[in-house]
């Protein structure tokens, strides 16, 4: 059985990753409503690969009316979650 400290460090590692992917999404929602093109940077061609998989999946649900930018933007969480 896992003890509690191995237990609680696996938590703070989720979070932690959890909490580092939300920050990305934050950053790549905030680049779409720039002139910033992935193809022309490096960084944000690396924002792009890591969240256009869960992007692409958000926007399968959203309707087809809403803009391009705001259906990205519908991705962030707008609340913590609850431990």
């Amino acid at each position: 059985m896992l003890s509690a400290g191995l237990v609680y460090t696996l938590y703070r590692a989720v979070r932690l990753a959890f909490n580092l992917y939300i920050f990305i999404l934050f950053v790549r929602i905030l680049l779409t409503l720039t002139s910033i093109s992935p193809y022309n940077s490096k960084i944000a061609r690396f924002l792009s690969d890591l969240t256009d998989p869960f992007l692409a999946k958000i926007e399968q649900y959203m309707p087809q009316s809403s803009g391009k930018r705001f259906r990205k933007a519908s991705a962030f969480p707008t609340g913590k979650p609850k431990p």
